[in-house]
């Protein structure tokens, strides 16, 4: 009796969601399964080559193939490292305080934050430039920063760590807390993060994700009369929480994504603004780029 390939494909992905899950329930940890959103593309080169073979021992192969990967997608979207239960801690973990120092002179400053981030935490900061705390693997963290006349370049860099599939869970979590005064442009590079990134009180004018599996909660202001968000993403969730007095332009380029837009109207392939963009003396650009995705837009 012959298998079908759609059987296969179905088999192999309950299959895989399930042994992760299996797995998770056990205290085992995916932790460094982030590497396989950096070759999400493989996704899209396997549903090709689905759709062009016949052969009886290549297509089912395929399939196979591609219901493991859509099982390690869906696992890596809901579950794994993106948990919210902070419980469970790696022996080796430890915490860092964070204090730049704000003047006066300074105008503009320029984030960048490269590298692994379990969860990062964002919002304003009444005292400092930045301000915060860094837990977990401390070890593998580098801060630098200094100021060049009105600018000030504040550059967080972590480790490169090595592939480990199991090991107990670790979480590196960073909060940090930004100056309303200066006018920021932001700038993170990450694998597998958890993000809640609060700029409604600040003056951000770019912002740039780039990041793998990823859950994105950002909520912007009127600070600033455009802001540019640049999002380029494998496996993530992106909510964006904005004014309704701010116009809004979305130009998403997506491979498969499930896209809840109230108010907006598109206007061409792949275009979507509010009713009030033109008119509006603030505006928002958003440009979106992501393998499978989820994207929200909430109006307050």
């Amino acid at each position: 009796m012959k298998t079908k390939s759609s059987h296969l494909f179905w088999g192999f992905m309950f299959l895989t969601v399930g042994v992760f899950y299996l797995l998770d329930k056990l205290n085992w940890d995916f932790l460094y399964l982030d590497l396989s959103w950096d070759i999400w593309p493989v996704l899209l080169i396997l549903i090709g080559i689905s759709l062009i073979t016949t052969g009886k021992i290549i297509k089912p192969v395929v399939s196979s193939l591609l219901g493991i990967l859509i099982g390690i997608i869906i696992f890596g979207m809901f579950n794994g490292f993106l948990h919210e239960d902070d419980s469970d801690w790696y022996e080796n973990s430890s915490s860092r305080d964070i204090q730049i120092d704000y003047s006066q002179n300074i105008k503009y400053a320029n984030l960048t934050i490269n590298g692994g981030v379990g969860k990062i935490d964002l919002a304003e900061s009444e005292k400092f430039l930045v301000s915060g705390n860094i837990e977990g693997m401390i070890n593998n963290y580098s801060i630098d920063n200094h100021t060049e006349d009105s600018t000030a370049w504040i550059n967080i860099k972590t480790g490169i760590h090595k592939f480990k599939l199991f090991k107990k869970r670790r979480k590196n979590e960073m909060n940090l807390y930004l100056s309303k005064f200066p006018v920021w442009n932001c700038e993170f590079n990450m694998g597998a993060t958890k993000a809640d990134l609060d700029f409604s009180h600040l003056k951000v004018k770019n912002i740039v994700i780039k990041t793998g599996a990823a859950k994105i909660n950002m909520k912007l202001g009127d600070t600033v009369d455009r802001c540019y968000v640049n999002a380029k993403m494998g496996a993530a969730k992106f909510e964006l929480s904005f004014p309704e007095t701010v116009g809004c332009k979305v130009i998403s380029n997506t491979f498969i994504v499930k896209k809840k837009l109230p108010g907006f109207t598109e206007t061409s392939d792949n275009v979507y603004v509010t009713d009030n963009y033109e008119a509006s003396a603030k505006k928002i650009i958003v440009d979106l780029s992501a393998g499978v995705s989820e994207f929200r837009i909430n109006r307050y």
